[in-house]
């Protein structure tokens, strides 16, 4: 694209003006017709969701592993009820085990697997294609801010996801499982 045209001589312009003026031209590249962001914007939700439905796929072929993975804080709570780790009068609560009331439980839980697995993993491409089409309306500044600000959303997000699985979830089965009775 063509730079706009700046006066030779920018002695008579204020420090304002000549920012505003540098600011014009660094957006300038990033100006494009209508019809090309909507080209853009179609290219980039389809690269987004060919990324969900390749992480959807792998994450639903190994839906039975992360499941497992998924259930363990349960099943550590659950165990701690078992055998060798009760106290004389308390009932044994067998084997941890989960059953399905639906024909269909089974398959819907690893599609949900999948589903919100493949949103997971998928989400660092998904938000990429996003920088890349929101990017080239921004300031330098603005590019700098923005890129801080997911950087340290995506190691506050990941740090609560953690915060949760090892910390919140084991406390909540806890709780909840104390309501198990032999009756």
């Amino acid at each position: 694209m063509a730079k706009p045209a700046v006066a030779d001589d920018e002695s008579d312009l204020s420090p304002e003006e000549i920012e505003a003026k540098r600011r014009e031209a660094e957006l300038e590249d990033g100006r494009m017709p209508f019809m090309s962001h909507l080209t853009e914007l179609r290219d980039r939700v389809r690269n987004a969701a060919i990324w969900f439905m390749l992480a959807f796929l792998v994450c639903w072929y190994f839906a039975e592993d992360i499941f497992a993975w998924l259930r363990e804080p349960l099943f550590a709570i659950w165990r701690l009820h078992t055998v060798p780790n009760i106290k004389p009068g308390e009932f044994d609560w067998g084997a941890p085990r989960l059953i399905f009331t639906g024909l269909t439980q089974p398959f819907w839980v690893d599609m949900s697997i999948g589903l919100w697995a493949g949103v997971f993993v998928a989400s660092p491409f998904i938000f990429y294609q996003l920088w890349q089409f929101i990017a080239p309306g921004l300031y330098k500044k603005e590019r700098r801010i923005a890129f801080v600000f997911a950087f340290f959303s995506a190691v506050f997000f990941v740090c609560g996801a953690l915060f949760c699985y090892y910390l919140t979830l084991p406390k909540l089965f806890s709780f909840l499982l104390s309501y198990n009775s032999d009756g």
